[in-house]
Formats: C-alpha cells, sequence, structure tokens
C-alpha cells in the first residue's frame, strides 16, 4: 500500500544576527513605543505595550529585511511635494527667514532629522502641510497629539533645544494633484465629453477646495508649542532597550523554526 509523502517545513537558511543595539528607535515612532500596556503588573515591570510591538514590527521588518508596509495617501504626497512652500508660508507668517533642515542626528537610543532647526529661536520646528481646511480647522481644534509631544521631545533632546513647535500650514496642492482630483470625479460620472453647468460648478468647487490664496495668511498656521521635559526623555533609553529586546526575540524564534 503506498504512504502518502511526509512534507517537512524547508529550513531557514543560515542568516548573520543583526545586532540590535545598534537600533535607534525613530523619533516619529517614540510615541508608539512610549505608550503605556494595559496590565497594571506591566506597567509595573516596564514592559512594551502591544501598540510599541507593533511599531516595532514594522521597524524589524525595515531593518533587518529591508520591507516596509507600503504607505502612500494623497496627505502624505501635498506634505512632501509642499513642504518647501509649507515653510516659506510659516517664514512670513513668523518674519523670520526659515531653511529645511538636512541634517540627521542620532545618539545612542534615537535618530532624527526635523524640518526646521531654528538656532535663533532656540527651538525646532516641525511642519504639517494639511490637505484640506477641514483637517486644518480639525488640528486645530484637538489637543496635542502624544505622538507629536514624544516626537517633540526626541527631536529636543537630538538637538539640545528647549522647545518643539508643530506648526500645522494650509498652502495650495500641487496642480497635478487638482488635476487628478478632477479626472478622478469626471471619471466617476462617466467621463462625459461635454460639461453643462453642474459638472463645470463641481470642477470649480474641487479647485477651490485645494486652493488658499484668498485667506489672509494668519488663517492659514496654527502651532502647537512643547516644552522639553528631561523627566520624560530620562524615560526613552530604558524602552528602547526593552524595544532591541523585543526585536532580538522575533529574530530568534524566526530562525529557531
Amino acid at each position: 500500500m503506498a504512504t502518502s509523502p511526509i512534507f517537512t517545513q524547508p529550513k531557514i537558511k543560515h542568516m548573520t544576527t543583526p545586532n540590535f543595539n545598534e537600533f535607534r528607535m525613530r523619533c516619529s515612532a517614540i510615541g508608539a513605543l512610549m505608550t503605556e500596556p494595559q496590565l497594571k503588573a506591566d506597567k509595573e515591570a516596564g514592559n512594551l505595550s502591544a501598540t510599541a510591538k507593533t511599531a516595532l514590527i514594522k521597524e524589524y521588518s525595515k531593518m533587518v529585511d529591508g520591507r516596509m508596509d507600503d504607505i502612500f495617501s494623497k496627505p502624505m504626497q501635498k506634505g512632501t511635494q509642499q513642504e518647501d512652500e509649507s515653510i516659506t508660508t510659516l517664514s512670513l507668517y513668523d518674519g523670520r527667514f526659515y531653511v529645511k533642515n538636512e541634517q540627521r542626528l542620532k545618539n545612542e537610543f534615537v535618530s532624527g532629522e526635523c524640518d526646521i532647526d531654528d538656532n535663533d529661536g532656540m527651538k525646532i520646528i516641525d511642519i504639517k502641510s494639511s490637505w484640506s481646511n477641514t483637517t486644518f480647522l480639525q488640528s486645530m481644534m484637538k489637543p496635542l497629539d502624544s505622538d507629536y509631544y514624544w516626537q517633540g521631545q526626541g527631536y529636543c533632546w537630538l538637538y539640545d533645544k528647549p522647545r518643539f513647535e508643530i506648526a500645522f500650514v494650509l498652502v495650495n496642492a500641487p496642480f497635478e494633484m487638482i488635476e487628478s482630483e478632477k479626472r478622478k470625479y469626471l471619471w466617476s460620472i462617466g467621463n462625459p465629453s461635454e460639461h453643462n453647468a453642474y459638472i463645470m460648478e463641481h470642477l470649480a468647487q474641487i479647485e477651490k477646495n485645494h486652493t488658499f490664496d484668498d485667506m489672509p495668511i494668519e488663517y492659514r498656521v496654527f502651532k502647537h508649542c512643547v516644552e522639553r521635559n528631561d523627566d520624560d526623555i530620562a524615560r526613552i533609553p530604558a524602552k528602547v532597550i526593552k524595544a532591541r529586546q523585543f526585536m532580538q526575540e522575533i529574530f530568534e524564534k524566526r530562525i529557531s523554526r
């Protein structure tokens, strides 16, 4: 009687062990690392939260495997393309000449590259180009996000500054992006060859939704200010050490199968 073949899981090829002691948390991800676990015992032990572990799995995938989750959105695209325009707008608003920072810093535990290193004003500034008037107003009315708070503490530590500002700026979307939104609308209604008054009105509204030159500059900039907190900064190293241990655990579990 014939027997069914036995299938075994292929052995994983030998991998060079990464040096996780060299891992540094990006300032933009410190907030996730610093979230507290739900159980009291885990809090008292200084253990990592589920949110922190999720963030670290992404960091592991990037560091060890060279893989990243695809992150692409229209607001992010606008933020990247219009960063210089937002810096110019903030310069006009503050009456200061700001330039884009190109220096990435690191210490033993964290790394980061701020948008503006304002030495004269003794502060770090991070720029957020709002997607729309609605998202700008929402940011204005919400309290400061804890992720931004911790990002600011990381930057203050790295750049040795006493304060951090996050500036939400409302600037025009790139022309190509506005045209893309118009094409998307026309496609949704069957891409008619002729545009009636209703269609033309809708196309004009799309353009208005993404251009803000008619608004005074005072309406288009809002800032959250964060003072440096050395007590909170002192809490970061222990979490980074825990993060390195967790990433080592991921590696060992993967190669032990």
